[in-house]
């Protein structure tokens, strides 16, 4: 990829990847949101995979 613009190639990609996504709200404080940042990077993760990884139990047998 060449450059910052958003082309229809990308567009096309973004489309068929958000396909079977859905989008969840979290509300939460200022201080919340920074401690969650502060927990997914310390994973190495980030904030979305951090949820997933807590909520869900992925990558657990």
């Amino acid at each position: 990829m060449s450059g910052k613009y958003y082309d229809e190639k990308q567009a096309k990609r973004y489309k068929k990847y958000m396909k079977n996504k859905v989008m969840v709200t979290v509300r939460m404080t200022a201080e919340e949101k920074n401690i969650l940042n502060k927990k997914a990077d310390a994973e190495g993760k980030s904030v979305n995979q951090y949820i997933l990884d807590k909520c869900l139990d992925c990558g657990k047998p």
